[in-house]
């Protein structure tokens, strides 16, 4: 249920949007139902008729019951071991309220990515509902004519069927109900579109049932309540089936099972969501109230169970419903503060203890030396080079691994190397930017007091700064024989802070630049390999003033690897989910530059917040936020 929905509403939404849905099934309109297992918990506690009555439907062919999991959760932003408790959980609650095991499930929020084809498969699942708008638009090799058929999509290790959900169709749908949109500009869409597409199926609407004769109060713009909206539903329908006959997915899929075109599935970026780009992946991961201390919450929790082998299903129940899509967009602050405290209350009552995730065994006798200078800190391991600067706070100048055919990404870019005076700056990596709500950047790039500390294994450099009092960091930075790690705390101390990036790093703009992949896990067991090249065929600037960010990704593993043409691992990112699961993205130009000598530019920039329509300011976000990375 919308999280904007106060509990106590509840009932109320059962008998305006659901009862009705029923209605229209017993009354022969074919209706593709789907909820989470939770929500037909929740209801079966509020009106166990309503649960009676669906399983009496679908016993009767009435109506479809389509799946989704146990919790509405974004499956690109979570571990692959939440994705797969959740369709197994979900499964059995389905099974246990419903005596039924749905064909096909609808991907949470259309939010997709390549890792979930195999995960999917690996539960038995072979049919799942996805957007075809944004797919049209980021996926490499679609042809407009699979749009309104079932389409088989691959990975190279796994296959899934796709079915077709639309926003564009789903949107005019609603408005209409809502009384913007006159019908028979509806009416001439779906003609013209069963015109173009003859012998296809068009999904008339693939969305919410909430917002049909109730208000969820999401937003100032909601149309005044018509009481006779699910009426004006039903007559719709009617003169749809006058026109071209309503089919169940079971039966479209049944129908074209011979006839399913089969592609690759190369998204442009790892993560696709539906509708317009101010709907992205940055609501649901860094947005919110406070999605990125809810987040590391959850995080946390799974490390304890995966520490402890908890397999209880009511445990499992409780995690994934932290997880849940809810408390991450429009969730009421009673709803909201009630769901941190409880989890936080579950955290205290097993003592949590952090999993250092970067733990390795160092012996004292390794390689590690040190040389300083008034500008830089050197640092040589037998694994790489490391030059901080110490003018521009601590920032790492070069960063140069040793490994055999292994070459330097990172490091620094020298003010003027672009002849383009747009890109004339010094560019280094591994610094803090905070943006405030006028644009303006705020960086740490400063001397900062600092203390260095050499140990045989290790050397680990404490750097502490006041940034205009808009924010304050404090890194420790320890240089190991193996990698180089930086744990960071940021203090906001301006509230008018709202864009946070702990962490950005700059490509060298060498020729192999325009050649390196780059491979992370978005939900999935396995990490996917990408063409860094991609992020330059769209833009990252969205047209939405109230919208920062538009295209990320969740490291789900925490990890991403730097690669070449050839797909060897050049170098290695690790962050800590359980401190801060930072959203990454790449800023990237494939050839900046005003005459002839033109170079590629790329920065990697790890977010902790972003501006986007799910964001609630900065009233309940944690004032300190803390991260660490791993370089190798």
């Amino acid at each position: 249920m919308f999280s904007s929905i106060d509990e106590e509403k509840r009932a109320e939404v059962i008998q305006k949007c659901y009862r009705p849905l029923l209605d229209l099934a017993e009354k022969g309109i074919k209706v593709s139902l789907e909820a989470s297992a939770l929500t037909l918990e929740i209801i079966e506690s509020i009106d166990p008729g309503w649960i009676e009555d669906l399983k009496e439907l679908i016993r009767k062919k009435k109506i479809e019951f389509i799946g989704s999991g146990y919790s509405q959760i974004i499956a690109p932003i979570v571990p692959y071991e939440i994705n797969i408790q959740n369709l197994k959980t979900g499964a059995i609650v389905y099974k246990e309220l419903l005596d039924y095991m749905p064909a096909v499930y609808l991907m949470n929020e259309m939010a997709f990515s390549s890792d979930l084809i195999s995960v999917y498969e690996e539960v038995g699942i072979k049919n799942i509902i996805i957007e075809w708008n944004n797919f049209y638009k980021y996926t490499a090799g679609v042809k407009k004519e699979y749009a309104y058929q079932p389409l088989q999509i691959t990975n190279d290790k796994s296959k899934l069927t796709i079915v077709w959900a639309d926003s564009i169709c789903f949107q005019k749908f609603q408005r209409y109900i809502h009384g913007e949109l006159e019908k028979s500009s509806l009416l001439n869409y779906l003609n013209k579109a069963r015109h173009e597409n003859s012998g296809r199926y068009l999904p008339v609407y693939s969305s919410d049932a909430e917002i049909f004769g109730f208000r969820p109060g999401r937003y100032k713009t909601e149309n005044s309540l018509d009481t006779g909206e699910w009426q004006t539903i039903e007559s719709l329908y009617r003169e749809i089936e006058g026109i071209s006959p309503l089919v169940f997915i079971s039966e479209m899929l049944e129908e074209t099972n011979s006839l399913q075109p089969l592609m690759k599935f190369e998204s442009l970026f790892p993560i696709q969501v539906k509708k317009q780009e101010k709907y992205n992946i940055y609501r649901w991961a860094i947005g919110g109230r406070n999605n990125l201390k809810l987040n590391a919450d959850c995080y946390k929790l799974l490390d304890h169970y995966t520490k402890n082998r908890i397999k209880d299903v009511e445990s499992w129940k409780q995690l994934l419903f932290y997880w849940s899509s809810d408390f991450r967009t429009h969730i009421t602050l009673p709803r909201f503060k009630a769901v941190n405290s409880k989890l936080e209350s579950d955290l205290s009552a097993i003592n949590y203890l952090p999993t250092d995730s970067f733990k390795s065994n160092h012996k004292n006798s390794e390689f590690v030396q040190l040389e300083t200078n008034p500008v830089t800190i050197s640092i040589d391991t037998k694994a790489y080079k490391l030059l901080l600067n110490r003018k521009k706070g601590l920032v790492i100048e070069s960063f140069i691994p040793k490994e055999k055919g292994r070459f330097p990404v990172i490091g620094k870019i020298e003010h003027g190397t672009y002849d383009d005076i747009t890109y004339s700056n010094d560019y280094f990596s591994g610094y803090a930017i905070c943006y405030d709500n006028l644009r303006k950047q705020h960086t740490h790039l400063f001397n900062r007091l600092e203390s260095i500390e050499e140990f045989k294994d290790r050397v680990v450099v404490k750097a502490l700064n006041n940034c205009n009092d808009k924010f304050s960091i404090e890194d420790e930075m320890t240089a190991y024989s193996e990698y180089f790690e930086i744990k960071r705390r940021i203090t906001i101390h301006d509230e008018s802070l709202d864009i946070i990036h702990p962490f950005t790093f700059t490509f060298l703009p060498k020729q192999h630049l325009k050649y390196l992949k780059y491979q992370v896990s978005c939900g999935g067991s396995q990490q996917q390999i990408h063409p860094l090249n991609n992020w330059s065929l769209t833009t990252q600037q969205s047209k939405y003033l109230t919208i920062s960010a538009i295209n990320g990704i969740s490291l789900t593993n925490g990890k991403i690897v730097i690669m070449d043409e050839n797909e060897l691992p050049q170098l290695h990112f690790e962050i800590d989910n359980c401190l801060s699961p930072l959203v990454l993205s790449f800023q990237y130009q494939e050839e900046v530059g005003i005459g002839d000598d033109k170079m590629p530019f790329c920065w990697m920039v790890m977010s902790a917040q972003e501006i986007n329509d799910a964001y609630k300011g900065n009233t309940e976000r944690s004032k300190i936020i803390e991260s660490k990375i791993k370089i190798y």
